[in-house]
């Protein structure tokens, strides 16, 4: 099974979703989306790079973590309710433990100089992750005049603006569908 109509391949079980997942939630602390990608599309081949701007669109306008959501959304169409499960639990239960164990470590060592450059550090290659693949993300967007607006519409409303979030989906979502509807009215 495939998410954009490519060639078909057997639904993944809940298993194998539960681990892709886990192993997501390990590896993406600070940049979910770009190890998202990586493993989603690269390694696995879940996704094609358009489902995955679709899922991960989808995400976004939902109310909670844009992985998270995506990630229910991909259990869902590989293996129906237990896949959604699946996925949710492999997202999250890793992460959860680690994020424990981190944070005890934490209390301990958190006035040390080396562990505070160090999360710096981290923090600064987070954001790097997240620009490259906002990079990749970008070039699926090549001959889409509607992505491409809607892309710097809302990034300069984020960056110039400083609107939030909702404000930006509020904005973007009947823009792009009405875009669409027009440039369909235009072709009919």
């Amino acid at each position: 099974m495939t998410t954009d109509g490519g060639d078909a391949r057997p639904p993944l079980r809940p298993l194998t979703i539960f681990l892709g997942f886990a192993h997501l939630g390990l590896v993406s602390f600070g940049g979910a989306i770009a190890w998202a990608r990586r493993l989603l599309v690269d390694e696995k081949r879940w996704l094609t790079p358009a489902a995955f701007n679709e899922v991960i669109g989808l995400g976004q306008v939902l109310p909670g973590p844009n992985v998270v959501n995506a990630s229910v959304v991909i259990g869902a169409r590989e293996a129906g309710p237990l896949g959604a499960l699946a996925a949710f639990c492999g997202i999250m239960l890793p992460p959860l433990a680690l994020v424990l164990v981190v944070a005890t470590i934490f209390a301990h060592f958190g006035d040390n100089v080396v562990v505070r450059n160090a999360l710096r550090g981290s923090a600064l290659a987070g954001a790097g992750l997240i620009a490259a693949t906002g990079l990749r993300m970008a070039a699926n967007l090549r001959g889409n005049v509607v992505g491409i607006g809607l892309a710097v519409l809302a990034f300069a409303l984020l960056a110039i603006v400083r609107l939030p979030l909702a404000s930006i989906v509020a904005i973007c979502v009947p823009v792009g569908c009405a875009a669409v509807l027009l440039r369909a009215r235009r072709a009919a």
